[in-house]
């Protein structure tokens, strides 16, 4: 059975994506989870996955680790 976030994905933009793990909706790892349930179910059909990290779980865990005050577009990007 699909939970709530398997479904609100579906349709969510970035910017929604954001607030509501801003707002303690979800953690990165659950959205994080839940796209590799998604790939898992779909692949084996779309072939469109090249590779899978295999720390993205932890990658997730460790930022949701991290204080609230990094902001959430604040992984991996630099500055302009």
């Amino acid at each position: 059975m699909e939970t709530k976030l398997e479904n609100w994905i579906i349709e969510a933009d970035i910017s929604n994506m954001q607030a509501a793990m801003e707002a303690g909706s979800f953690r990165s790892e659950d959205l994080v989870q839940v796209y590799l349930e998604r790939i898992c179910k779909y692949d084996s059909v779309l072939h469109s996955i090249i590779e899978i990290n295999p720390t993205a779980l932890e990658i997730a865990r460790v930022l949701d680790e991290e204080p609230r005050a990094r902001s959430v577009t604040g992984f991996g990007q630099s500055e302009c």
